[in-house]
């Protein structure tokens, strides 16, 4: 007979923190269900292959490092111990013979459960400059935000209402219309939002889906428009021209609270249905239909970071923030709230001010760096091999692989090769392990003592299985 077991935990496989009921045959992970004791529950893509993920024999299991050539998978297996004082004897050879600025520290997403975030975003108390080598002086402390989110979560909202993207959510459950645009909810992780996407439906809310391709989404919506990659803009300001033409907006609002209207007007001109019917394929019926239905109802607008991929990506995210302004749907209920609340502090800040040097990319991204307080490690390569602006000689990389993830494969990776110290940490082989002098293994969640914040509450991340 099979020994089952059943407990209430968090699932371990993303950041998502959802409550799950694990079961488990003979001690180990068997299958995930969501909880009905303890909410936000529910089971995404991932969490169903979370059994597959742990026990994949694939996964790193000790530190290695290297004995042999870089670009080649020569490796020994090592104590923690010895791989720890490896890395930390390279970072301080780096340290004494560059300065602290010749360190850096680039996280990915397998950094963003709680804790780890917290911790490797130690900051300045005004919270500028975070990261982990943050403490000993360096300015180069940076994400995978370099590529992605931060046109969506930074940039945009913050030159358009002062406030940061998470901020900004849609109030699904009062609206009388959803545009969901550039974003599958479906494929989320969690999945929350698909899940108010599908109370709102079942009540019998209208969904429109705007996308380049008929995804996941737009099948479940029912309504969707197709349009060609990279003109949602050109959509927007059509919008916007029929809008103003049929004086379908609040004028007194716009003068109280707004800057630049008239000259909006003038730029909207020439975007008119027929126009950008050709450039986007959408319809001009459809387009005044659009335009006439997100001023008539209160609706709510379901966006992500599909909107940033593309060359006017942030103007393409703060054309639809203004137009949602616009349309009148702006912090009401049922259209896109607005939350001024600041964000909690959980972690004592490490005080550090005596930075001798600006971080990476600043010349060239001087907003980039002014809103996130990050390096633009799009130059690491630039830093590493032409030591502009500076020599970078030590990279401490967690979950992620910036030689897939970034532009240029062949010069990130001569980057990556060319460092004196290079320090990775993930749960499965990367091909920048290649180019890795210490390469640490890292746990799923299921394996950490941790903690989870939620909107309303906190709760602890028990450890549910050993190492």
């Amino acid at each position: 007979m099979i020994n089952k077991e059943f407990k209430e935990g968090i699932c371990g496989i993303c950041p998502g923190a959802c409550n799950v009921n694990i079961e488990f045959r003979e001690g180990e992970i068997y299958k995930l269900r969501p909880s009905k004791i303890h909410k936000p529950s529910a089971i995404c893509l991932r969490g169903s292959k979370a059994a597959g993920i742990v026990y994949s024999k694939d996964r790193l299991k000790t530190p290695l490092i290297r004995n042999g050539k870089k670009g080649e998978w020569h490796f020994r297996e090592a104590t923690w111990e010895e791989a720890l004082d490896t890395a930390c004897e390279g970072f301080k050879h780096v340290k004494e013979k560059y300065g602290a600025k010749a360190l850096a520290s680039h996280m990915g997403r397998g950094t963003f459960e709680q804790s780890s975030e917290d911790f490797l975003k130690i900051a300045n108390p005004d919270g500028t400059r975070p990261g982990f080598f943050a403490p000993l002086g360096s300015p180069n402390n940076g994400s995978v935000g370099s590529l992605c989110y931060n046109a969506f979560g930074t940039f945009a909202p913050m030159t358009t209402f002062g406030l940061r993207g998470g901020n900004i959510a849609p109030d699904l459950e009062n609206a009388e219309f959803i545009v969901v645009w550039g974003t599958n909810p479906i494929a989320g992780s969690p999945p929350f939002m698909y899940q108010r996407l599908k109370a709102a439906k079942e009540k019998g809310t209208p969904i429109l889906v705007i996308d380049h391709y008929h995804s996941p989404i737009a099948k479940f919506a029912g309504e969707s428009l197709r349009i060609k990659s990279g003109t949602d803009g050109a959509l927007i300001l059509s919008l916007m021209h029929i809008i103003i033409k049929e004086e379908r907006y609040d004028y007194r609002w716009i003068k109280e609270y707004t800057y630049g209207f008239e000259e909006l007007r003038e730029y909207a001109k020439e975007y008119t249905p027929e126009k950008v019917s050709e450039i986007t394929g959408i319809s001009v019926d459809d387009i005044y239909s659009l335009a006439r239905k997100i001023t008539e109802a209160d609706t709510a607008l379901l966006t992500y970071t599909g909107l940033e991929y593309s060359k006017c990506g942030v103007q393409t995210i703060r054309g639809v923030y203004l137009l949602w302004a616009l349309a009148g749907n702006l912090d009401i209920p049922g259209g896109l709230l607005l939350n001024t609340a600041k964000k909690e502090k959980r972690m004592k800040r490490v005080f550090y001010n005596d930075y001798k040097a600006e971080p990476i990319g600043k010349e060239e991204y001087p907003l980039f760096e002014a809103l996130s307080g990050s390096p633009q490690f799009l130059k690491f390569p630039q830093a590493v091999l032409e030591e502009k602006p500076y020599k970078i000689a030590g990279l401490l990389n967690v979950g992620a692989c910036m030689s897939v993830n970034y532009p240029n494969t062949g010069k990130m990776e001569n980057a990556l090769k060319n460092l004196e110290i290079f320090v990775t940490v993930d749960r499965f082989p990367t091909r920048d392990m290649l180019y890795a002098d210490v390469v640490l293994p890292a746990t799923t969640y299921f394996e950490d003592l941790s903690y989870v914040t939620y909107p309303a509450h906190a709760r602890i991340r028990e450890k549910i299985i050993e190492p």
